[in-house]
């Protein structure tokens, strides 16, 4: 069992944020989308949060010399096969993002403990409870036997306009864009045509990131420069196309529409509010909804909790059905899982004799 003295902090790194974004941007049409959510954003910031507890993890080993591999890794449209290796065992990192304004509300956190978290004392977390969805336990022992590493994140997905890192996209939800089921043998799509028309925009220019393929699995990523009243043409014939992001010095107030055409005169309007609608009272920026959205995550900790080997998990473990309200470390849960105690986990560092 650990005790709060067992829990490691550690700050986060802009580039695991960054990398988390580029590899999201990318692989978010192929990765499980176990809460069902039909909002592709939540689905990206989802990707970026957990690699963010994931880097985080393997931080940890670096800083204490415990060796381990990252063979488990595949493509970015597969399924990772593990996510580290530590000699016999094969690691599944299981983050829990935690939102500590919204458990502060429901009475699940207080004004004490949350300042005893910043004085780095961490017995809170003792009583929340580590979880994997019932769909991910092994219904038989694999060849490399499991264990999972829980850790707990915290940081806000939304910025005040003074703090954006201009992590702003836009995601295709259209099947014909993203060349799945039915519509993978639909024609290429081709070099991409640009347009944009803002009177009112603050900037001359600026750049926009493109993410999609130019044959299937073909990964390829081209930024190209976009001007008032002028068309922009790809320099790449797509094949499929999955993201778009931003990129501004400033962000522009205005309104206008930018059109993005096919060869096949697929057409994507994003359109209304060409940066940040409004503010609410917290000065928090929002976007237009499906046109343009802000993914990262601004002051964030990792909380590195503890272990425990896929074995035990199964015969300790209970299961906690969807809409589980008694869960510590969140309003209520959206899938159904297994789950122990932190404090029945083991500590990190054992992981050095394992």
């Amino acid at each position: 069992m650990i005790d709060s003295k067992d829990i490691i902090k550690t700050g986060v790194k802009t580039d695991w944020i960054e990398l988390g974004l580029e590899y999201a941007l990318k692989s978010w049409t192929y990765t499980y989308n176990r809460m069902g959510s039909g909002n592709p954003y939540s689905r990206i910031e989802k990707i970026i949060l957990g690699l963010m507890a994931e880097n985080a993890f393997i931080d940890y080993l670096k800083k204490n010399n415990i060796e381990y591999d990252e063979l488990g890794k595949t493509m970015w449209y597969q399924k990772d096969l593990y996510d580290v290796g530590i000699g016999k065992y094969r690691t599944d990192v299981k983050s829990n993002h935690i939102n500590f304004g919204a458990l502060r509300g429901l009475k699940k956190i207080n004004e004490i403990d949350l300042k005893s978290i910043e004085e780095n004392d961490f017995s809170w977390f003792l009583d929340c409870t580590a979880l994997v969805p019932l769909d991910q336990i092994s219904k038989k022992t694999e060849r490399k036997e499991k264990i999972y590493i829980f850790p707990f994140s915290e940081g806000k997905t939304k910025a005040k306009s003074s703090e954006s890192k201009g992590a702003i996209v836009h995601a295709f939800w259209d099947y014909d864009w993203l060349k799945k089921s039915d519509y993978k043998d639909s024609p290429q799509l081709g070099r991409l045509i640009f347009e944009f028309n803002n009177d009112n925009a603050n900037t001359e220019e600026f750049k926009i990131i493109i993410y999609g393929t130019t044959e299937p699995k073909k990964f390829v990523r081209e930024t190209v420069s976009i001007r008032p009243g002028k068309k922009t043409l790809t320099s790449n014939s797509f094949y499929q196309v999955f993201s778009l992001r931003l990129l501004l010095p400033d962000i522009p107030f205005g309104f206008g529409n930018l059109k993005i055409i096919t060869a096949t005169r697929l057409i994507e309007t994003v359109c209304g509010s060409f940066g940040f609608k409004n503010h609410r009272e917290d000065e928090e920026l929002i976007l237009d909804y499906n046109n343009w959205h802000e993914v990262y995550c601004y002051n964030p900790n990792v909380y590195l909790t503890g272990y425990i080997n896929e074995r035990d998990f199964r015969v300790k473990g209970k299961k906690y059905p969807r809409f589980s309200k008694n869960i510590k470390q969140y309003p209520e849960t959206k899938v159904d899982n297994l789950g122990i105690d932190v404090k029945k986990l083991s500590p990190l560092s054992e992981l050095e004799d394992i």
